[in-house]
């Protein structure tokens, strides 16, 4: 989670535009899918029980990827 924090900047003058926030939500979105499907590929054979959660988590995530994915568009058509 690392890439995370390093990705954000509290003095930059671009997190200011609602565009560059959804776009930086989307993409956090999309790379938790990608370690979500990483998870659930790799688990053993005792970890059965952790399945329903990264399924849940992993549904979540999908559901924060294309709601932002949708709020991008918004804000490209009222601009």
């Amino acid at each position: 989670m690392d890439k995370f924090v390093r990705s954000f900047d509290p003095h930059s003058s671009e997190q200011d535009d609602p565009a560059w926030v959804a776009e930086s939500i989307r993409r956090d979105f999309s790379e938790l899918l990608s370690m979500l499907d990483e998870q659930l590929g790799s688990l053993a054979d005792g970890q059965e029980r952790t399945r329903p959660h990264l399924l849940e988590a992993k549904a979540a995530a999908q559901r924060g990827l294309l709601l932002s994915t949708q709020l991008i568009e918004l804000l490209r058509v009222s601009n």
